[in-house]
């Protein structure tokens, strides 16, 4: 008990590292640069190498970067096998690893499928950074990067039969550290890296040989990684996971080894850079983003299709060359009887030609399977993305709409549904009315924080500005009111700050008989014929554009008869990233917080993780209802971003949740003090539960 107590005294004001997170719990992680963060540097590096006219990561670029990273995390939650980990002299096994993975990251990128691409490639750098943490590569006396690990070949290691460790020398406090720099004198010249417990090298029913290294530190036992907390015994090692002496009895050479982890990671995605298309790098990066169609294909939607082949082809056409182009296109047509084929492509020749190819025939019968057709777009989609789908009749299949919202929710992607009138409606479209069939569209849009639109079709031509604006690669919302009554009396005034960094506003109010007054920040009413305000009036709402919005707070006052939806968005470089409801999970000693698999649940703590992006001063968080009331303010411990800790951009707490749909919402003053406020595109709701989530103080 009392070398127990002193170790966790020795934690006070101590860095650790090569944690899957930068969050982690305070007995078995005092701080670290994780193998997230790590992967976060590299990615910024090479960014700024490959795309030199690109001045910050895009939003389309982070949620690249982000699933790497957290791929990369997700590899600790296998303590089992060696080769992932460069563990117990297993250098054949990860290096085959590597090789595979290498492979397997340039055929997902040949068949289009870019998210398996970045979570391929992110599992193998883990093993690549832990190469530098576990093996003795560093203390060698390399000062640079291997130039095998991960290439073609094998990686000379010492046999199982030779010495590679010398024992540590006991100090003051023998139970807690050993000085275990002493034991380099058994390397011999040979790469070696340290036997752990309990994994697979050497193989169940043979003992590690007492002249090999250990890993080392508290979790490493033989009784389980529990028990060298409870005896107060540390066991000797090589391992350079932390600055720790408990953890890391070659903790001195930590920095050494995140140094070339870093420089590693960098070399390892050069590699594959050498043998894919610029295109193809470019979706790896996340440098543009995914323009998502899903087209009904039937008789009645010949001019519907020709004007939304104009649109599509005039918008990318206008993105050439810049961070806007998309890096990737998705086609998913749907007839009746049939659907499909789907195209993925990162091309735009092809995806102008299949565009053009679309023809309007068939499907006798009025309502048609679009939600087939949006289950085959959203099974190819990334992460994160927006889908436009458009039609002029019901859904035929709305038995799956309760699949589209699952499978939308899940990698959440915002679904925009035009519906166009036609013979399919039920007598009711002039009233701008849904029949009860019809309202699937409206029930999806919600759940996936999108909008549906029921148009004259007339109007389709003048949707270019709504889509051009929302697959823009910067475009964050600063607003989203997706459940509102009718107003009554006066209006209802919305505020939207416009910070230093944004240079386009944009306000979209969808509603029957709901119109609404915007005033810029000196409380005049914007001028909607200026040359540089763009405003859209359709049959069932209002999208305006304001190019180099002033900076400052604006009004939107909003007066209806019915039901609206108010969106309120800008393009910035400054993003609220994430916010990621999270557990902990991975071996105790080396543990991190992990998002939550699916919804999060209500009435019991968890902990949650925000992160931004970009220049910003003060951050406060905050829930509010699909109307827009507050209904929480989140106090959340930001990282110190000294090395070792959590970065100053990520934001931390424990919290428990209610019943009840919330978006969560992000504000304070940006670099120039100047107010700025953001929210996640998507809604959350939390589920009832009965797991047990692990959550503890964390730094």
């Amino acid at each position: 008990f009392v070398a127990f107590s002193v170790f966790i005294a020795s934690l006070v004001n101590l860095s650790e590292a090569f944690f899957p997170t930068p969050w982690k719990e305070v007995v078995f992680g005092a701080g670290g640069v994780s193998h997230m963060e790590q992967t976060e540097q590299a990615f910024q590096s090479l960014a700024t190498k490959y795309f030199p006219t690109i001045d910050h990561l895009s939003k389309s670029m982070i949620n690249a970067r982000d699933t790497i990273s957290q791929a990369n995390a997700d590899v600790d939650k296998d303590q089992d096998h060696s080769a992932l980990h460069c563990d117990g002299e297993n250098f054949d096994g990860a290096q085959s690893r590597l090789q595979s993975l290498h492979t397997d990251v340039i055929t997902n990128l040949n068949s289009n499928d870019v998210d398996e691409a970045r979570k391929s490639l992110g599992s193998a750098l883990h093993t690549v950074q832990d190469f530098y943490a576990h093996s003795n590569y560093v203390e060698m006396g390399n000062s640079a990067p291997s130039d095998l690990l991960g290439r073609a070949g094998t990686i000379p290691h010492a046999a199982f039969t030779d010495q590679t460790c010398k024992g540590c020398i006991t100090t003051i406090n023998p139970l807690v550290c050993n000085d275990c720099s002493a034991n380099e004198a058994g390397f011999l010249g040979l790469l070696t890296s340290g036997y752990y417990f309990g994994e697979d090298s050497p193989p169940a029913g043979t003992d590690i040989p007492a002249i090999k290294c250990h890993h080392g530190g508290f979790t490493d036992n033989s009784f389980g990684s529990s028990f060298g907390f409870v005896a107060g015994k540390a066991t000797q090692g090589i391992n350079k996971d932390s600055l720790n002496c408990g953890f890391s009895p070659h903790y001195y050479a930590h920095s050494d080894a995140v140094s070339l982890s870093i420089q590693a990671t960098e070399q390892y995605i050069d590699d594959i850079k050498q043998e894919i298309t610029e295109s193809q790098l470019r979706q790896l990066f996340g440098v543009g983003p995914t323009l998502a169609f899903c087209i009904d294909t039937t008789g009645s939607m010949g001019d519907i299709i020709s004007s939304v082949q104009e649109q599509s082809i005039a918008i990318v056409t206008e993105r050439i060359g810049t961070a806007d182009e998309p890096s990737s296109y998705v086609i998913s047509p749907f007839n009746d009887p049939d659907t499909g084929p789907v195209t993925v492509t990162s091309d735009f020749n092809v995806f102008q030609s299949t565009i053009d190819s679309l023809t309007a025939e068939g499907g006798g019968d009025c309502p048609e399977l679009s939600m087939t057709g949006i289950l085959n777009a959203l099974d190819v989609l990334d992460d994160d993305s927006i889908l436009f789908m458009f039609t002029d009749a019901a859904s035929k299949d709305a038995d799956l709409a309760g699949q589209v919202i699952s499978a939308a929710v899940a990698k959440n992607i915002n679904i925009y549904i035009f519906k166009f009138d036609s013979d399919c409606d039920d007598g009711l479209v002039g009233k701008r009315e849904d029949s009860g069939a019809d309202k699937v569209y409206g029930a999806v849009c919600l759940a996936t924080s999108g909008q549906y639109h029921s148009l004259p079709r007339a109007e389709v031509s003048s949707l270019s500005g709504i889509i051009d604006t929302l697959t823009s690669v910067d475009n964050s919302f600063i607003l989203r009111i997706a459940q509102s009554t009718p107003t009554s009396g006066s209006p209802t005034v919305y505020k939207a700050p416009v910070d230093s960094f944004m240079t386009q506003l944009s306000i979209s109010l969808l509603g029957v008989g709901a119109s609404m007054t915007i005033s810029t920040p000196n409380g005049s009413p914007l001028d909607l014929t200026a040359a540089t305000v763009s405003n859209v009036v359709l049959s069932d709402g209002e999208f305006v554009t304001v190019r180099t919005p002033d900076v400052g707070i604006w009004s939107v006052s909003v007066t209806s008869s019915g039901n609206y939806t108010l969106d309120v968005s800008g393009i910035s470089a400054l993003h609220f990233t994430s916010f990621i409801f999270s557990e902990l999970a991975g071996r105790p000693g080396h543990s991190g917080f992990f998002p939550i698999d699916g919804l999060p649940p209500y009435n019991i703590e968890i902990a949650a993780i925000g992160e931004i992006d970009g220049s910003f001063s003060t951050a406060e968080f905050d829930f509010r209802t699909p109307e827009g009331a507050l209904t929480r303010t989140v106090p959340m411990t930001p990282g110190t971003g000294e090395f070792g800790d959590p970065p100053a951009n990520s934001f931390f707490t424990l919290l428990t949740l209610t019943p009840g749909d919330f978006y969560v919402y992000l504000s304070g003053l940006d670099a120039a003090g100047k107010a700025y406020q953001r929210a996640l595109a998507s809604v959350v709701t939390p589920t009832f539960s009965n797991a047990t989530f692990n959550v503890s103080t964390t730094t």
